[in-house]
């Protein structure tokens, strides 16, 4: 169920009129719906990548201009996320990505594994990606041709090297069935 809905919320974000430029321009879509996208270091949390804040009307992605460009983009798309599956009143705080946090490794967070997957889809669309293997003749152990594919995108190396390998985890489970 949580899946379907994370594909649904894709969908819209895809639709959008913008939505086809590479790399996607994702603050500006957050901001036409009706939220602010506020950049800041946020040097006294510097482990905090972004959040999202909620109270009433007022919606807030708050993003840490420290990180590095393509991280930046990835919380804002992580936050608009959460804006749009879970929409919670609050605050929502987000520390730096941590590939190996334990809460991660046992995928206990489902609210954080939904905004993860969001975040992936509308950066690096899947047909997009496929387009992509072909255009920059991607392959897993040549440097060059991952970050040219990640360029296009506007994400790291690292965001796309899983995005590739969860998408091709979803073919295998496909194939077994």
């Amino acid at each position: 169920m949580a899946r379907a809905k994370v594909e649904r919320a894709i969908k819209e974000v895809l639709a959008h009129p913008n939505a086809a430029l590479r790399p996607l321009p994702v603050a500006e879509i957050a901001r036409q719906r009706g939220i602010e996208v506020v950049f800041d270091p946020l040097e006294s949390a510097e482990d905090v990548s972004g959040f999202y804040f909620r109270e009433g009307e007022r919606r807030v992605i708050g993003v840490n201009s420290a990180h590095p460009s393509v991280r930046q983009r990835f919380t804002i798309a992580h936050e608009l996320g959460h804006a749009l599956l879970h929409d919670n009143e609050g605050l929502h705080l987000d520390q730096a990505f941590k590939f190996r946090d334990r809460r991660s490794e046992l995928a206990i967070d489902r609210e954080e594994i939904d905004a993860n997957a969001f975040a992936a889809g509308v950066l690096m669309p899947e047909d997009d990606v496929w387009d992509a293997i072909d255009r920059f003749a991607i392959d897993f152990l040549d440097d060059r041709t991952m970050r040219a594919a990640a360029r296009h995108f506007g994400v790291s190396v690292q965001a796309l090297s899983y995005r590739l390998a969860n998408l091709r985890a979803a073919i295998d489970g496909l194939a077994q069935i």
